[in-house]
């Protein structure tokens, strides 16, 4: 973690910034999205935070919960939407986030109150999982618009492609 507050100094820096940003504004602006990995921060095992309710944020926790409430990483899924719900992301390996960044592509977004919001929330239940309700964005984002199937043969489908903006 002092690798990437030392990565955001740096980069308010380069920009000429004689002061730091402050704490709303760079959540407001989403400057962590503009942090440049330093040296010391490009190791796989360097733990980074997961930008709350992002792309790569939803593909981790959609990986963890969709084998339900007794699958061996519920427990990943149970603390990420507790988490989310005071407000806070999560930390991982840079080799994790950079793997969730990669797998999440191809995600579709929904948007939140949106009915298939509404299916997703209802199909998470199903797996004893509630799903959290992201308060300052419009979207979650998930492999396909629309819930998978019910499970045949050991492995679920998606509506690949549907709706994906």
């Amino acid at each position: 973690m002092p690798a990437t507050i030392a990565a955001v100094i740096a980069g308010q820096r380069r920009s000429k910034r004689t002061g730091l940003m402050e704490a709303a504004r760079y959540l407001r602006d989403k400057a962590f999205e503009r942090v440049e990995a330093t040296p010391s921060a490009s190791g796989p095992g360097e733990l980074v935070p997961l930008p709350l309710f992002g792309r790569a944020w939803w593909c981790r926790f959609f990986e963890h919960a969709k084998g339900g409430g007794r699958s061996p990483t519920a427990g990943k899924a149970k603390f990420m939407a507790q988490q989310a719900e005071r407000g806070q992301g999560v930390a991982v390996t840079l080799a994790e986030a950079q793997a969730m960044e990669s797998a999440s592509r191809s995600f579709a977004y929904v948007l939140v109150a949106s009915p298939e919001f509404v299916a997703w929330r209802e199909w998470f239940a199903d797996r004893g999982f509630r799903l959290p309700r992201p308060v300052k964005v419009d979207r979650i984002w998930m492999p396909s618009v629309r819930p998978p199937e019910e499970p045949t043969g050991g492995q679920f489908q998606t509506t690949q492609g549907e709706g994906v903006r």
